[in-house]
Parts: C-alpha cells; sequence; structure tokens
C-alpha cells in the first residue's frame, strides 16, 4: 500500500516536471522523450521515467500528433493512495506528497469544475501573464532546474514513505 502511494507521488511529481516543460518551456514531444531520456540514465531513473519515454514517441492512430497530446486529463483511484493518507494520518506520519498528488487526483475527476474555471478567469478580469515571459525563459536552465527538482521532490517523498513505513513497525 505505502509503495503504491509513493508510486502516486512519483507519478504526480512527474506530470509537473512535464507540464513546466511542456507549457513554461513549450517544449515538444520529442525534445521531451530526449528530457526524459536523458533523466532516465541519472539520478531519477525508474520504470515511470521510462515509459514516459514511450509514451511521448507514440503517435495517434490518425497520424495527426502524438498521442500523449490526446490523453485526458483525468484520471481515477483504486484507493491505495487514500489508504497510505489516511494510515499517514493515524500514525501521525507526514506524506505530504502522498496527500498533494492523492489531491491533485481528486480535482482532475472534476473536469467540468476545472474547464469552467478557466473560462472563469478572463471574466473576472484576471490577465494570464505567462506569454509575456515565455520568450526569455532560458530553455537548457529549465530542463536542469526541472530535473532537479524532479529529483529532490522524489528523495522527499520516497523519505516519507519510508518515515511511514517506519511509523507502522513502531505504531
Amino acid at each position: 500500500m505505502v509503495q503504491n502511494g509513493i508510486e502516486y507521488g512519483d507519478m504526480q511529481l512527474i506530470f509537473e516536471a512535464y507540464d513546466v516543460l511542456k507549457n513554461v518551456g513549450d517544449l515538444l514531444n520529442e525534445e521531451l522523450a530526449r528530457i526524459f531520456d536523458e533523466w532516465n540514465k541519472g539520478e531519477v531513473e525508474s520504470f515511470l521515467i521510462e515509459i514516459m519515454v514511450d509514451i511521448f514517441k507514440v503517435k495517434d492512430d490518425l497520424g495527426e500528433c502524438e498521442l500523449v497530446d490526446k490523453i485526458l486529463d483525468t484520471t481515477g483511484m483504486k484507493g491505495t493512495g487514500k489508504w497510505t493518507v489516511q494510515q499517514a494520518v493515524e500514525l501521525s506520519a507526514a506524506a505530504p506528497t502522498i496527500a498533494a498528488s492523492l489531491n491533485c487526483r481528486h480535482v482532475s475527476g472534476l473536469k467540468e469544475e476545472r474547464e469552467s474555471a478557466v473560462r472563469a478567469v478572463p471574466e473576472a478580469g484576471i490577465k494570464e501573464e505567462v506569454n509575456s515571459v515565455r520568450g526569455g525563459i532560458d530553455k537548457k536552465r529549465l530542463i536542469d532546474d526541472a530535473g532537479q527538482a524532479l529529483y529532490a521532490s522524489k528523495i522527499c517523498s520516497h523519505a516519507q514513505g519510508m518515515n511511514l513505513y517506519q511509523s507502522s513497525l513502531l505504531g
């Protein structure tokens, strides 16, 4: 159960690195495949990173684009993340990465509400400033920073999982 909770965290961290590179760095899927492949040869090597490389390369059946661009931004749950967070709470063991990833999964299921919120932002007079910043992005630094952030975050996530394991043994 805890291993699955750690994996929830890892998947969220990988997605966040992807999201920053894709949407802030304006990187193409081909570039992302190379970056993740390089990362998978280093500190963040994992099966999840390995399959990301493969996912970036798959073309859709119609040949219009890469399949990753057609994947819905929603996910389901089987319960192990929730059980891991519940266990952490019962044992007073901090597991913020796992808890945050579980919350992100809950939010991902609120597709209609998220789309409504996106439409409401301009109506509320809030302006998107990201486009004005993008031109000044140092892509190499962004890639390096995202890789280091992913590495540091994975260390924290795994440490939280190990703390939960230890708390359950001592509990």
